[in-house]
């Protein structure tokens, strides 16, 4: 059933309605027609319109109700954990961080925070991990493993008579190996016939001749 206000321009108005989980602050028994008159919220509530109320003639305006601001049901993450152990709520205007977990980089804030009961911000982790270095032709690589962090190195090694040319490690640098070495045989050189030598002497003595 609906209530209707009965407002009476020109006659003041009493003291002002109560506001549960609020304060007003008024400093007078009366009010004059059109006065009007602030109120506080308790800490963690909060309006969502004016804080204030006026003399209609007999009556107050409807006051805006005192709701809490406070925020609850932390959000989670993908491959993000919180940094501090986590409450049972959190005031307006609080913030909460997050790190990443290993082989993950954070883009962007790694906080959220509480803003009326609303959370906002999303902490966002990227994969800059590498598996599987490279293979190179007539190598192999010591303490290979499956997966490797950003910053982290693999080693080669050429294998029987093959020569390392290029960097002997490649390294992940968010999630991408660097340019890997090459093994090469070895140039060999045939020695020179065992007469060479006396041929190549002939030759210099007949034109000197």
């Amino acid at each position: 059933m609906k209530s209707f206000f009965h407002f009476f321009p020109g006659l003041p108005c009493g003291l002002p309605p109560y506001i549960q989980n609020g304060v007003v602050s008024h400093k007078k028994d009366r009010y004059q027609y059109g006065e009007e008159v602030t109120h506080n919220c308790d800490e963690g509530f909060g309006t969502d319109g004016p804080a204030s109320i006026r003399c209609l003639g007999g009556e107050w305006s409807h006051p805006q109700d005192c709701i809490s601001t406070n925020c609850v049901n932390l959000p989670t993450f993908e491959n993000a954990v919180l940094i501090y152990q986590e409450k049972d709520f959190y005031r307006s205007g609080e913030q909460v961080a997050f790190k990443c977990l290993s082989y993950y980089q954070l883009d962007g804030s790694n906080t959220i925070q509480c803003i009326k009961s609303k959370w906002l911000g999303r902490p966002a982790c990227r994969d800059v991990s590498c598996v599987n270095p490279p293979q190179v032709e007539n190598a192999i690589i010591h303490n290979q493993k499956s997966r490797y962090q950003s910053g982290e190195r693999a080693r080669y090694e050429c294998i029987g008579n093959y020569d390392l040319f290029g960097e002997i490690e490649v390294i992940c640098l968010n999630g991408i190996w660097t340019e890997p070495p090459q093994c090469k045989g070895r140039v060999s050189y045939s020695p020179c016939p065992p007469n060479l030598e006396n041929i190549i002497t002939r030759y210099i003595e007949s034109k000197l001749g």
